[in-house]
């Protein structure tokens, strides 16, 4: 624990470092007790430890100077080890044959396949190409096919939001006016019946309503395309703008959100440039501020202030609301400094706000999970 702790604290290009950066001190208690010293309160901590910053890594692996990023090297404790990983494609695993939950890793080969369009992969498999499926919204058509030919198919409520996310910290984004405009120009419950068959709930605010930093009942910009016209004129954009937006090449959701948000918003006046990249390299340009808009699934954390550390908050990954994000930081401050769980709640939701009122970014609908496959 104490060898992958601070590897992630300081290996170069570390995922995990904006999450361990307040982590001060690892010290080995016992053998099968470690003691975590933070810099400062962090409310949850535990729940960052659960996700990948707390990954734990063969400190032989390490020491031994091996690649362990390669995937080539048994460095790890899960019950599979990569056989082959191909970006924007899937991955290949083998079960590892001595695990010690013996009931784990059953399956001897799992492959993952990574197919943009639906039905393409519901097609392969009721074919038999693959055993389960899973897909962000599933036609319902599809999903009645599925079950008359004899396959379960499972719905679940989902942590992620269909968004387009904005990068606020140059050009016309920089005024809230021109973000609030474009939020009322967007039909969201229209896209949900027409695009999700309804399946897709309409969001109000970014943040869905299985996470702490969602209001409910808060809906602060409603449709409204003439309100929208009367803020790009007082912004000073009442002959329009350009806004170049990130698309996933492949991957139906994105583009047939961006293409019926391009004619949504151009009927206000915001002319939306639609650049079709791979969801890797349209990341990695959104992330570099290349492109200052992108259509994607937000996924979001089962910890709530590790979204707003990751996405908001000054020193974040992506830092999503320079130069907007003083109220989030006042927040953040008090929540860090209070142990009142029912205060910290509050505070949470006081987030979600602040990031809705001011428009870090366009969300459209709240999605769900999808799984087929056999009765096996």
């Amino acid at each position: 624990v104490k060898a992958s702790l601070e590897r992630g604290k300081t290996v170069p290009q570390s995922t995990a470092a904006p999450a361990l950066s307040i982590v001060s001190a690892v010290e080995v208690v016992d053998p099968l007790t470690v003691k975590i010293v933070l810099s400062r309160p962090r409310p949850f901590f535990e729940a960052v430890l659960a996700g990948n910053a707390g990954a734990l890594i063969s400190p032989k692996a390490l020491e031994s100077g091996a690649d362990v990023g390669s995937g080539s090297v048994d460095a790890g404790s899960g019950p599979y080890r990569p056989v082959s990983l191909t970006p924007n494609e899937g991955a290949v695993y083998s079960a590892v044959a001595d695990y010690f939950v013996p009931e784990r890793g059953r399956v001897a080969t799992l492959e993952i396949q990574g197919i943009p369009d639906v039905n393409t992969g519901l097609n392969g498999l009721q074919s038999g190409q693959f055993d389960l499926a899973y897909g962000n919204v599933m036609p319902p058509e599809r999903i009645s096919q599925l079950e008359r030919a004899g396959f379960v198919v499972r719905t679940g409520d989902s942590l992620n939001t269909h968004a387009v996310l904005l990068r606020i910290s140059s050009g016309e984004l920089a005024d809230v006016r021109v973000r609030q405009a474009m939020m009322q120009a967007i039909d969201r419950k229209l896209i949900s019946d027409t695009l999700y068959d309804g399946k897709c709930e309409p969001a109000t605010q970014m943040f869905s309503p299985r996470t702490g930093l969602h209001v409910p009942g808060y809906d602060p910009y409603p449709y409204d395309p003439d309100a929208a016209r009367r803020l790009l004129a007082e912004a000073g954009h009442a002959d329009g703008i350009e806004l170049p937006v990130v698309t996933v090449v492949g991957n139906p959701g994105s583009e047939q959100n961006a293409a019926v948000l391009q004619e949504m918003l151009g009927e206000v006046g915001i002319d939306v440039v639609l650049t079709p990249m791979t969801s890797v390299d349209g990341v990695a340009a959104f992330n570099r501020g290349d492109i200052p808009a992108r259509s994607s699934v937000v996924t979001f954390s089962e910890d709530s202030l590790a979204t707003i550390e990751y996405s908001y908050m000054p020193g974040g990954v992506i830092e999503l609301a320079v130069p907007d994000e003083a109220g989030l930081v006042a927040l953040y401050d008090e929540l860090v400094s209070t142990t009142d769980t029912g205060r910290q709640q509050e505070l949470l939701r006081d987030m979600g706000r602040e990031v809705t009122d001011k428009v870090f970014a366009l969300p459209i609908c709240y999605q769900t999970h999808n799984w087929a496959g056999a009765e096996n």
